[in-house]
């Protein structure tokens, strides 16, 4: 895990959060579909949550998905974010092949209660980085940057290229696989309703 990473913060202001809300670490494990052991791995910093994990945790926590990477709490109309201000998540592949098959950036961080969620992503090549399907509430576009990127499903599969994007219902479990010699990016834009 990066320094950048660390610093953050973010298993230390994700059981924060869940311990200010009154939630135990098996209460939000069980709201989020995940193992106890899983979101404690988090909280203490030894693994990094997916995007859809964070999102997760983000609405049943009360707070937008920027809380996890902002410093202070900040209130603003606007939101400038410079490409060297960006905090890169690429953590490490631990023992037993846990990881992320993908690298990230959220795009925007201290914009309070955004209704859009931005993350540049760096996409992982080949099957050997595919994941379990991910899924969240709401709607995800997702334009490439740059190579090629399979978007799955158990009922379809679709591959684009640079310049292509893709709709969808994020509540669909879906995969994004990296295909070329060189790890595709893409622009993820989800949108994430309030909660009923």
């Amino acid at each position: 895990m990066t320094d950048e990473i660390h610093a953050l913060q973010i298993g230390n202001k994700l059981r924060l959060r869940r311990e200010a809300q009154g939630l135990s670490a098996f209460e939000l494990a069980k709201r989020c579909e995940l193992s106890e052991a899983r979101l404690m791995s988090f909280e203490e910093g030894f693994a990094t949550p997916t995007i859809s994990a964070l999102l997760k945790f983000a609405r049943i926590l009360g707070v937008g998905v920027g809380y996890f990477f902002q410093e202070a709490d900040i209130r603003k109309s606007v939101e400038v974010v410079r490409a060297g201000e960006r905090i890169k998540v690429a953590p490490e592949a631990k023992e037993g092949g846990e990881g992320l098959y993908y690298d990230y950036e959220a795009l925007t961080v201290n914009f309070p209660n955004p209704v859009m969620k931005t993350f540049h992503i760096e996409v992982g090549l080949g099957d050997k980085n595919a994941h379990e399907a991910a899924s969240h509430r709401g709607q995800e576009f997702i334009y490439v940057l740059e190579g090629e990127i399979e978007w799955r499903t158990e009922a379809e599969s679709h591959k684009l290229g640079a310049g292509d994007t893709i709709y969808f219902d994020s509540e669909i479990p879906h995969q994004i696989i990296g295909h070329g010699d060189k790890n595709p990016r893409v622009i993820a834009v989800i949108y994430e309703p309030p909660e009923p």
